[in-house]
């Protein structure tokens, strides 16, 4: 093959994914947050993954390994920039403590059905157009990160947190 073919084929490629083409949208946050502050301040988060597990059949001396049930990945953990309302940790405490508030009781909080969601991460193309949506199912907030406050830098307040979900699918 040619230089001047590879070339022309790179050049036919579709432009590349950017990473600030995305949006993280959950629409209805459990616990009374605001899901349009998140979906307006969400700074990062990544595109889940999953693997076909691993089995092993051991035969005559040998093993052969052959793809076996689908594992998803089940942890998100995006981040957003806090503005001073404090509605990104106002929205993500809510729906912890919806979850789990084990400081009014042990056993105070809610059922699954109750503080699961859906979440959707949007992918734009360079025009602003929707190119793919990828649906967390069962995306619940499993703990809110620390955020450091830094006397000696000038950027914003970074909110993080960690969430859980059942699967995903592209629609």
């Amino acid at each position: 093959m040619s230089r001047s073919s590879v070339l022309r084929d790179l050049a036919g490629l579709p432009a590349p994914l950017q990473p600030w083409n995305s949006d993280l949208n959950i629409p209805n946050v459990p616990g009374g947050g605001d899901g349009r502050a998140l979906l307006l301040r969400c700074q990062s988060a990544s595109i889940p993954g999953h693997e076909n597990a691993d089995g092993v059949m051991q035969l005559r001396g040998s093993e052969i390994t052959y793809a076996g049930h689908t594992q998803w990945e089940h942890d998100f953990a995006p981040s957003f920039v806090e503005c001073r309302d404090l509605a990104v940790k106002t929205a993500l405490n809510g729906w912890k403590f919806y979850a789990r508030d084990n400081r009014r009781s042990p056993t105070a909080g809610a059922y699954m059905a109750q503080y699961k969601t859906q979440g959707d991460i949007i992918l734009y193309d360079d025009i602003g157009s929707t190119i793919r949506t990828i649906r967390l199912f069962g995306l619940w907030c499993q703990a809110v990160q620390a955020a450091p406050l830094e006397s000696a830098g000038s950027g914003p307040v970074i909110m993080g947190a960690n969430f859980k979900f059942d699967w995903w699918e592209d629609l």
